[in-house]
C-alpha cells in the first residue's frame, strides 16, 4: 500500500474531476509518483516574502537577497547535484517572483490568525490560507499561495473549490472580514521558459455550498483510500508535487 497522504491541493485537484475513471487515474498517478524535492523552504519563509506585519509591530521590508539566503539555507543537501540545484533554483526563483509581484502591485499583508480548517476523516484538516490577510487598492483579500507549476490549482474548477472553502470557513464566519475576497496566487512556468506569477480573485457568488464541499471532500477521501490500498509503495521520480 502506498504511504502517500492526501494533501490540501490534491483534495481540490481530485475534487475538480468527475467521480469515476478520470478521478481514479489522477489519484493513481499521484500515488505512484515520488517527488524529488518540494517547496517547503520557500513556504517556511512566506512571512518574509510577503512582509507580513503584526498589529503591534509593522515589519520593515527585507531585501530579497537576505530572504533568498534564508530560503537556500532551508534547502536539503541532496546527494544528487541535479536534484539539489533544482530545489534551490525553483524555491528561490518562485519566491522572488512572489516578492516582486507584491512590490509591483503594492500589496501589503498583516497577520490574521485562522484556526479552522476543512475536516476530513482520519483527523485530517485542510486549510487554504496562511494566517495573513492581503490588502490592495480594491480592499482586503485572503490569499492561498500555490507554488506548483503542473500539479497545482491549474483548473477553474479546482480554484472554485478553494474559493468556496475560503469563503465558507473563514470569510463568511468573521464579521470583520465582510467584503474580503478569496484569492489564489500561483507561480507558474519553469526555469527554462520562465516563471510567471498569476493571481485570481473569487467572490461570494457562484460558489459551492458547505454541503457540496463536505460531500466532495468525503468522496475524494473515500476514493483516495480505496485506490491507495491497492497501490504498492513504488519509487518513481517525478519532479515535485509538494
Amino acid at each position: 500500500m502506498s504511504s502517500k497522504r492526501l494533501t490540501n491541493i490534491e483534495l481540490a485537484r481530485f475534487g475538480a474531476l468527475p467521480r469515476g475513471e478520470k478521478r481514479d487515474k489522477a489519484i493513481k498517478d499521484f500515488l505512484k509518483g515520488t517527488p524529488r524535492w518540494n517547496y517547503q523552504p520557500v513556504r517556511t519563509h512566506l512571512v518574509d516574502v510577503l512582509n507580513v506585519s503584526t498589529p503591534l509591530m509593522p515589519m520593515p521590508d527585507t531585501r530579497w537577497e537576505i530572504i533568498e539566503e534564508k530560503i537556500l539555507r532551508k534547502c536539503y543537501n541532496y546527494q544528487n547535484s541535479e536534484v539539489r540545484e533544482q530545489q534551490r533554483n525553483y524555491n528561490a526563483g518562485k519566491g522572488e517572483e512572489l516578492y516582486r509581484l507584491r512590490h509591483k502591485l503594492n500589496w501589503s499583508f498583516h497577520e490574521y490568525n485562522i484556526r479552522t480548517g476543512l475536516a476530513v476523516p482520519n483527523n485530517n484538516s485542510f486549510s487554504y490560507w496562511h494566517n495573513a490577510l492581503g490588502q490592495d487598492e480594491d480592499g482586503a483579500f485572503l490569499p492561498f499561495i500555490d507554488f506548483r507549476s503542473n500539479s497545482g490549482l491549474n483548473s477553474d474548477e479546482s480554484r472554485k473549490i478553494v474559493f468556496s472553502i475560503q469563503h465558507l470557513l473563514v470569510i463568511g464566519q468573521e464579521a470583520d472580514l465582510d467584503g474580503t475576497r478569496p484569492a489564489i496566487v500561483r507561480i507558474e512556468g519553469n526555469l527554462q521558459k520562465g516563471l510567471k506569477p498569476v493571481y485570481y480573485f473569487g467572490d461570494s457568488k457562484n460558489l459551492y455550498s458547505l454541503e457540496d464541499i463536505e460531500t466532495m471532500a468525503l468522496e475524494v477521501h473515500d476514493d483516495f483510500e480505496r485506490i491507495k490500498r491497492d497501490t504498492p509503495d513504488e519509487v518513481k521520480k517525478t519532479g515535485t508535487d509538494n
